[in-house]
């Protein structure tokens, strides 16, 4: 599917990730338990995986994308853990202790690289068909958004550079250029 970004569809970009089947972590404060495999562990060494939730539009259809896993990383400039790290952080300095919503400035750097912006979403539907085939399915109209899942994405021109997230973020901290470095441009390879 290739296709514009037209809003960020909510604000959790990474979640508390099982190592072994990749579903969401149940966190307290010392442990994390997986309710589906039944994985377990110290609750400081949780892995954490990217989830973007996009609205995009092909020109004839709009879709709803969730794009799971480490394709995002050349987008965000880090790691998940990183970027957690970097919510964390955030989240201290403000005094929240919420972990399951970004930072409002984070929405912003998302929105800021994402919007707007066309991309190639390596999909396949959540009814389990070929993406391929549900998508020549032609217009919806009147229908609600089809819902996608993507662990692909690129940019359609590999010449094209963008901003990374983590690095408009740093751009917003340290506006003259000072400071550690975060991430940089994107360019798929």
């Amino acid at each position: 599917l290739t296709a514009s970004v037209i809003s960020v569809q909510d604000s959790s970009f990474v979640y508390p990730s099982c190592q072994n089947c990749f579903s969401r972590l149940h966190l307290d404060l010392e442990r994390y338990n997986c309710l589906k495999c039944g994985c377990s562990g110290d609750a400081r060494k949780a892995n954490y995986r990217y989830r973007l939730s996009l609205q995009v539009t092909d020109a004839h259809e709009v879709f709803l994308v969730t794009v799971f896993g480490s394709c995002l990383e050349a987008f965000f400039g880090d790691t998940a853990e990183s970027l957690q790290r970097y919510i964390d952080d955030l989240n201290l300095g403000v005094g929240e202790a919420a972990r399951e919503a970004s930072p409002s400035v984070v929405i912003q750097a998302v929105e800021t690289c994402f919007i707007g912006k066309k991309f190639i979403f390596g999909v396949k539907d959540s009814e389990k068909q070929d993406g391929a085939r549900c998508l020549q399915n032609g217009s919806r109209v009147g229908h609600h958004p089809k819902a996608l899942t993507a662990c692909q994405m690129f940019i359609p021109n590999p010449r094209l550079v963008g901003c990374t997230v983590l690095h408009y973020l740093h751009q917003q901290q340290f506006p003259s250029g000072s400071g550690g470095s975060h991430g940089g441009r994107w360019s798929p390879g």
